[in-house]
């Protein structure tokens, strides 16, 4: 936070678009002040649970034993899920691909923790229409809008969702191989032949 509050605006607000996981952490900052609960009591409790995604948690919290998929090491030899607090708020949560489908089918078909209010609000661009990416409330928009993604990176995991709600089609890319890996692409590739 001290970091943040000191750096130069980098253009105008409403002037420009430009992917940041600063604004997800300020984003977990607000959800804290507005609920009254922690980051990680809100998620659970607002979209974990009620979707039983039961083996979602948090890095901090997470016993790192009982993780399949490990993490390469950082130039500073430390795995990735020794630093505490690490992009809080914008990939520190640590999921499994059943969990993850769950989620997915919300996006797809809200039932339990969302609307189909909230998911048009979510897939509306909100980038102009010149910028490379093109981006609603925390979704990436395809070509022609016919589907939603997201991709992440930390350290040495990728991965993307991807959602096409008209097809009722939902993709999971997760790996933890840096190199010569680009998982939003082969997502949006599996499914172009889907």
């Amino acid at each position: 936070m001290n970091w943040l509050k000191d750096q130069e605006l980098l253009f105008e607000p409403s002037t420009k678009f430009e992917y940041s996981n600063s604004n997800f952490f300020l984003l977990a900052k607000i959800i804290e002040k507005v609920s009254g609960k922690s980051y990680e009591e809100f998620l659970t409790q607002r979209i974990f649970e009620p979707l039983g995604m039961n083996n979602t948690g948090f890095v901090d919290e997470y016993d790192k034993n009982v993780i399949s998929a490990k993490a390469g090491k950082s130039p500073t030899g430390l795995e990735y899920l020794e630093y505490p607090g690490m992009s809080f708020g914008a990939g520190d949560v640590v999921s499994t691909a059943e969990d993850l489908l769950k989620w997915l089918g919300e996006l797809t078909k809200p039932e339990k923790v969302l609307s189909e209010d909230i998911i048009s609000a979510m897939s509306q661009n909100r980038s102009k229409p010149d910028e490379s990416m093109q981006y609603g409330l925390g979704l990436m928009i395809g070509s022609e809008g016919d589907y939603i993604y997201h991709a992440g990176a930390v350290s040495t995991f990728h991965s993307t969702l991807i959602a096409d709600r008209k097809d009722n089609i939902q993709v999971i890319v997760l790996t933890n191989i840096l190199q010569n890996t680009e998982p939003t692409a082969m997502s949006i590739l599996e499914t172009a032949e889907s």
